[in-house]
């Protein structure tokens, strides 16, 4: 029941809040624009002890005319009407005309003196820094209750949670409730029971030190003390501040709230002994990096408010009675660090990329201190140079200090880059070192060339710099799919899967495993993460070049049982690009290498291929002949072949093996080894049909199981001019006779390469002087613009019909450029063979 009431007032307070920020700083928008075109006065006043109104700072150009008040001097009256702070604030810090002109009086060493007062625009200088400092309390405000309202939404049934909540939804309080910029009178409308708001939430941002304290006692496990008692605990924690809330409503005393600021610093400063206490004790190493990221982003903020404190309580008049600028500036930096502490909450929560944000935290506070310490010293070169001109060399031109100014601010730059490499150097030089040799070596690996030389190198390099167990480089093959070992084993990561997909959202960033499964909740599959298990993997560093995930490098654990620490995320992701760049040289130049050595023997198969197709296709008795071959790669599986066996008969041959390159064409080879040797060997009586039929067996005994031969081998005798052929599963040859009739050679049997022991039939034609034969592979049917209509066997029939008085060689040279206008300017798909021969009555 408790646990339910708790979320129902931590729900409240968020919608609440969520409301009042609406308003609040829609109210602080006209407020900004309304000041902007209203007159001020850019002198300073302070309320004095005794509730009067005094000079602080003296800005002449408010004053038409002599005399002029000095600091310390009281205001007296302003119109003739009394002065007070209320006057005050009516005439000189609500809307009024630029220009106006306002008459005071002030007493100066008990003289009574009067003056007039015009009103100014608003200078750029006071309008940019009120702005910043109303832009940062908006990021602050939002960044809290934002962090408060996403983590009670992810985990509402969580204590730590809701005393996070509560802690973001109070300091929210504190900077809309009790921070102020000086020109709210400027609104141009005000939210209904504003002081009663104002006043609640002033009471509400009181418990932040408590709600601080309750978070540290769960986080990032409950202690053991509020397991047992935790009524004892809460009551330890809260009463306190509820008793000094109850007699602060009776007794009205600023003791009292002395008293109260007081004890929040000491329930912050508890909260953060138990948060390092619990840090020194705990061996989980997610948790160490959850409470790192606390300490120091939370730290920093806190620290910086709680010294701001301290100076309101010891001194209280000393920040009012600094410039304009020294406040800003302070008030400047608080704001800046405390924007880290919800930054750092939302991180270590989420439980993802710890060390990378502490890393950028500790660097971002080191930049920070030097740029502060330079432009402190350059205050002070500023301020003693321009006393020294005034006061020793009677120079009041502005000139020389602003050239000054100019020269020390073009040095920012420089000097903070090198007194930040001065201070790394000086506190971390095993950190220098380490990237330092890195960065040499994988300078100098980017023109390497040995794959495994370079990884063994890095593994033994890397392993040293970060001390730690192994080193395993899993690199994605050369297909583009699948990972791979150095040696070439197979690992079990899918392309696909989550965690291949969130390791290359990441880019060159390294991920802790343990944050990666626990905090993104990446669902890895059993195969994978058994297999991180069994490497010890501990942490993971993606490697992409040009958007694409080239592999990773598998970190195991730290000897010694210690944890990886910011400084090996800064170096590694530093340095991950470098590693992804020359592993992508070494593989472009394998690449190139292996394109270059396929080339060669590429080149070397096609010219063996060029030496087994005939030469010279002579004339033969009854036959006039001519063949071409046009291949679309460097050796194709397309073949033909003439085989004189005497005066009167000759045996013609054309296929086309499955697949290109020179698989295919070595396949083909063996066919036309076999086709001569089987003509060879039979003598004067060649059957066709056991030719083919051996050649099958033969082909399917020598190749892959999806390696196919379409093949038409034909004899004829011109002595009884007949043609007798086998069509093994080869496009039909088409007879076209003198009359322009035309047939095709269908007869024959099932494609070489499919089955074993396949019967084959034979067909026989007998032919005319003036018919013409012609042999080709499916290329020639199949040539056309990709997506586009294919040049067909009816255009084929078509034009051989028409131009089948044509010599041989010129029908093939005719057919050709009729192909190739057919298909444009596209490249040929595939290798297609032409085989022309007409009947002669020779």
């Amino acid at each position: 029941m408790a646990s339910k009431i708790i979320k129902i007032v931590v729900a409240f307070i968020g919608i609440f809040l969520a409301l009042y920020l609406t308003l609040f700083y829609a109210r602080e928008s006209t407020m900004l624009a309304r000041w902007k075109s209203s007159g001020t006065m850019n002198s300073e006043t302070r309320v004095a002890s005794d509730s009067t109104v005094q000079f602080s700072r003296i800005d002449t150009s408010d004053f038409v005319s002599r005399p002029f008040p000095s600091m310390n001097d009281t205001v007296v009256s302003i119109d003739d009407s009394a002065a007070n702070i209320a006057a005050w604030r009516v005439h000189f810090n609500s809307p009024q005309t630029p220009g106006t002109e306002i008459s005071i009086a002030y007493r100066e060493k008990g003289d009574t003196l009067r003056t007039t007062v015009r009103l100014s625009p608003v200078s750029l200088k006071d309008f940019l820094t009120t702005t910043l400092m109303i832009v940062l309390r908006f990021l602050i405000s939002m960044a809290f209750w934002g962090v408060g309202v996403w983590a009670f939404y992810k985990r509402p049934n969580s204590g730590a949670v809701r005393a996070l909540a509560l802690f973001c939804f109070a300091m929210v309080a504190f900077m809309v409730g009790a921070v102020r910029v000086g020109i709210e009178p400027y609104a141009s409308f005000s939210i209904p029971f504003q002081d009663t708001i104002i006043q609640i939430l002033g009471f509400f941002s009181l418990f932040f030190g408590a709600f601080w304290l309750n978070l540290q006692l769960l986080f990032p496990v409950p202690r053991q003390s509020i397991i047992r008692r935790p009524l004892i605990v809460y009551m330890a924690v809260y009463l306190p501040i509820l008793l000094m809330l109850g007699f602060g409503a009776v007794i009205k005393s600023n003791t009292l709230g002395i008293v109260a600021l007081i004890y929040i610093i000491l329930q912050v400063s508890f909260g953060f002994y138990l948060l390092a206490k619990y840090n020194g004790t705990t061996s989980d190493r997610l948790e160490k990096r959850q409470i790192r990221m606390v300490l120091w982003g939370t730290g920093i903020g806190m620290t910086g408010l709680g010294l701001l404190f301290i100076i309101l309580i010891s001194i209280p008049g000393w920040l009012r009675q600094q410039p304009q600028i020294v406040t800003t500036a302070i008030i400047f930096v608080v704001f800046l660090g405390l924007l880290l502490s919800p930054l750092s909450f939302a991180y270590a929560f989420g439980r993802y990329r710890l060390l990378e944000v502490e890393g950028k935290i500790r660097k971002g506070t080191r930049a920070a201190i030097s740029t502060i310490l330079i432009l402190l010293v350059f205050y002070a070169l500023i301020f003693f140079s321009s006393e020294f001109l005034v006061q020793t060399l009677k120079i009041e031109s502005r000139t020389p200090i602003l050239f000054l100014a100019l020269f020390l601010a073009l040095g920012v730059a420089p000097i903070q880059r090198r007194l930040s490499a001065s201070l790394e150097k000086k506190f971390y030089p095993e950190r220098v070192r380490l990237r330092s040799m890195l960065s040499d070596f994988l300078g100098r690996s980017l023109t390497a060339n040995d794959k495994k030389t370079f990884w063994r190198e890095l593994e033994s390099r890397l392993q040293q710099a970060l001390d730690v167990n192994r080193i395993l480089p899993i690199l994605r093959a050369r297909d583009n799919g699948h990972f791979e070992l150095l040696d070439g084993a197979a690992v079990p990561f899918d392309p696909e899967g989550e965690f291949i997909q969130e390791i290359t959202r990441m880019g060159n960033r390294p991920i802790m495993r343990d944050e990666l499964e626990k905090g993104r909740k990446v669902s890895i599959p059993t195969e994978e993460k058994d297999w991180l298990d069994m490497n010890d993997i501990a942490l993971v560093l993606p490697m992409t070049t040009r958007s694409r995930l080239i592999g990773f490098l598998g970190i195991g654990t730290k000897s010694g049982e210690s944890d990886f620490e910011a400084a090996d995320i800064d170096i590694l992701q530093s340095l991950s690009s470098q590693m992804a760049v020359a592993a992508d040289n070494i593989l472009l130049l394998e690449e190139n290498a292996d394109k270059k050595r396929l080339e060669t023997e590429m080149t070397i198969a096609r010219t063996v291929q060029e030496g087994m197709l005939p030469q010279i296709v002579p004339d033969r008795p009854g036959l006039k002949l001519a063949a071409k071959s046009l291949f679309c790669t460097e050796v194709a599986g397309d073949y033909y072949d003439l085989i004189e066996i005497d005066d009167s008969r000759t045996v013609l041959a054309i296929g086309d093996v499955s697949g290109k390159g020179a698989g295919a064409a070595l396949l083909m080879s063996n066919v036309q080894a076999s086709l001569r040797t089987a003509v060879g060997d039979v003598g004067a009586s060649i059957s066709l049909k056991i030719i083919i039929k051996n050649i099958n067996n033969l082909i399917c005994r020598n190749s892959q199981p999806d390696q196919f031969i379409t093949f038409f081998v034909a004899l004829f005798d011109n002595r009884t001019r007949r043609l007798e052929y086998v069509n093994a599963g080869h496009n039909p040859p088409y007879l076209v006779h003198s009359d322009g009739n035309i047939s095709e050679l269908t007869e024959g049997g099932l494609l070489l390469g499919a089955m074993p022991d396949v019967l084959y039939d034979s067909g026989i034609i007998n032919l005319s002087p003036g018919d013409l034969l012609f042999l080709f592979t499916d290329g020639l049917s199949e040539a056309g613009a990709q997506g586009k209509e294919m040049f067909g066997e009816e255009r084929i029939k078509s034009f051989l019909i028409e131009n089948r008085r044509l010599e041989p060689a010129e029908l093939l040279e005719r057919l050709e450029q009729e192909v190739l206008r057919f298909t444009g300017t596209s490249q040929l798909t595939d290798d297609f063979t032409l085989l022309a021969t007409k009947i002669t009555d020779q």
